[in-house]
């Protein structure tokens, strides 16, 4: 997967710390899963699948922020 690509050792700066990776791994997971169900969702109920984007966007904008 891309995102575990993204995240390996070697291309993350020297300075990155390994709790906040991880953090962003555990954040990013749900993702894909809940993406696909959004698009499944959209021809019968366009309001749940912007429900769904919408909480994904909310959750990494809180899940993200540096500690």
């Amino acid at each position: 997967m891309l995102l575990w690509a993204a995240f390996r050792q070697k291309v993350l700066d020297p300075e990155a710390k390994l709790a906040t990776v991880e953090r962003l791994r555990r954040s990013y997971r749900f993702g894909p899963p809940l993406y696909l169900a959004a698009a499944l969702a959209g021809p019968f109920s366009p309001w749940l699948a912007m429900g769904i984007c919408s909480a994904l966007w909310i959750v990494w904008a809180v899940t993200t922020r540096e500690c």
